[in-house]
């Protein structure tokens, strides 16, 4: 295994599906019980501010491991590789809740939150074009508002030491980034637990939100609203609308 392949394998190859030379985290029929790798994809490279607030923002509130940054021909992605893998519903909630406390003014054609089962990782030829996707030094992703591609394969070596800087989020961080994110919600993931496969709530596992959303709280009440979203993340929003909204009163 090379450097590069070896470096995608740490932090982003499922149990027993290793990195394959594409880049894609696979070769194992087994499908993995969870999911241990998250992604936020911004879909306008005009967007780089917001990812750059995410990108500290987990760090700094939420006392994560930076998250690795693309480019893959259209814009941003973010990603976070977990330790341990999670339940849909925990991912659908983390990247829920991030977008919300982030991005909830931006309409849902541009950001896409996915908890991945197998993906084509950086760098790879963009379909169909001579350009690639690659992981990019945060520090500059500025320079690829315009242009967020690479116009050449990037040096695999070059691409190995840039992930190697980057680490897992282990079990306790992601609870307590979980807790953080929504204090509503109940018990997460601890590192004893074995996780349970969990089906996803619409076929592509997506919320299918519409944008744009002027504050977190309109943002909630879509998710709370939103047929195609998982019964245990509409009642988290719903949990976390509760102090907006006086008690009900009783008849009588």
């Amino acid at each position: 295994m090379n450097k590069l392949n070896a470096e995608r394998h740490r932090l982003f190859g499922l149990p027993g599906k290793p990195v394959s030379a594409d880049g894609t985290p696979g070769g194992s029929p087994e499908a993995p019980r969870g999911h241990r790798l998250l992604r936020l994809a911004f879909r306008r490279p005009g967007d780089w501010e917001r990812v750059a607030i995410i990108f500290h923002a987990t760090q700094d509130d939420l006392e994560l491991p930076a998250p690795p940054v693309s480019v893959d021909g259209r814009g941003f992605c973010l990603w976070f590789p977990l330790a341990q893998a999670v339940s849909r519903e925990q991912a659908n909630t983390f990247l829920t809740c991030l977008i919300a406390r982030h991005a909830a003014d931006l309409p849902s054609d541009r950001i896409e939150a996915e908890a991945v089962d197998a993906v084509e990782l950086p760098p790879a030829r963009v379909a169909g074009d001579d350009r690639w996707s690659a992981f990019i030094d945060p520090g500059m992703g500025s320079l690829f508002i315009d242009e967020p591609w690479l116009e050449m394969a990037p040096t695999p070596d070059k691409q190995a030491e840039l992930l190697a800087g980057f680490s897992e989020i282990k079990a306790e961080e992601f609870e307590r980034a979980l807790s953080r994110l929504a204090p509503a919600s109940p018990r997460t993931l601890s590192a004893s637990d074995t996780p349970r496969h969990e089906s996803a709530p619409a076929a592509d596992g997506k919320l299918s939100l519409n944008g744009p959303h002027a504050d977190p709280q309109s943002f909630l009440l879509a998710v709370m609203n939103d047929p195609n979203a998982s019964p245990a993340l509409r009642v988290e929003a719903a949990k976390a609308l509760l102090p907006y909204y006086p008690p009900a009163k009783r008849p009588g």
